[in-house]
């Protein structure tokens, strides 16, 4: 594959809580899939609430609800889409679910999981700074596939990860490993403060770097 190429790997794989009923998604989904929410665990402090899309032709959906414990393979897909109330463009990050599994007996009391592979292009120069807590902090947009065409997931890298993306230039194709993780902060609408959500993969290992020539 030649650099700058869209690299075609994308997986993670999630085992946590259910804490939604399996419903319906987004209108622009709705067709094709069904979705549910996940709460998975982080080994520190914290855990991440993530949504899960489930083609509607999938077998066993029928064993999905609300509290069961759950182990599932897929990809990460991030779309852009049209507010009709504020008609504004926002994104909508979920992950795609390929094959799934109910955890029972032993296997409920493991450790949650969450797992990224990703091998994508960096669409621009990465941000780099120093936090207030003197930690080194970088910022980049990965292009990567997925089912639904081509997402362009946001990834965070710290400390040592940070000083070696810093410098990487735009249209290099990495390979990372890591954690999709959500969080949540406050944004003024109308002098009111919402509670949104954002979601980023926390990079916890540059695995391949695919140089220019």
């Amino acid at each position: 594959m030649k650099n700058g190429d869209l690299a075609m790997y994308n997986k993670i794989i999630l085992k946590g809580i259910t804490i939604s009923d399996l419903g319906e998604c987004h209108e622009n989904f709705k067709e094709n899939y069904l979705q549910i929410t996940m709460k998975c665990n982080r080994f520190s402090k914290g855990e991440d609430t993530l949504k899960v899309y489930f083609q509607r032709d999938m077998s066993g959906l029928h064993l999905l609800k609300k509290g069961v414990k759950l182990k599932l393979t897929g990809e990460i897909c991030v779309h852009s889409m049209n507010d009709e109330n504020t008609r504004k463009n926002h994104t909508i990050t979920f992950v795609i679910c390929e094959s799934f599994k109910l955890c029972t007996g032993m296997d409920r009391n493991e450790p949650d999981v969450d797992e990224v592979r990703l091998e994508g292009v960096i669409c621009k120069k990465p941000t780099f700074r120093i936090t207030a807590a003197n930690l080194a902090l970088a910022t980049i947009i990965l292009r990567v596939s997925c089912m639904e065409n081509i997402s362009y997931v946001p990834c965070i890298f710290w400390q040592k990860n940070a000083n070696q993306i810093a410098d990487i230039p735009a249209g290099t194709t990495i390979e990372i490993t890591g954690r999709l993780q959500s969080r949540n902060y406050i944004k003024r609408v109308d002098k009111k403060e919402l509670t949104k959500t954002t979601y980023e993969v926390s990079v916890s290992k540059i695995t391949n770097v695919i140089w220019n020539d």
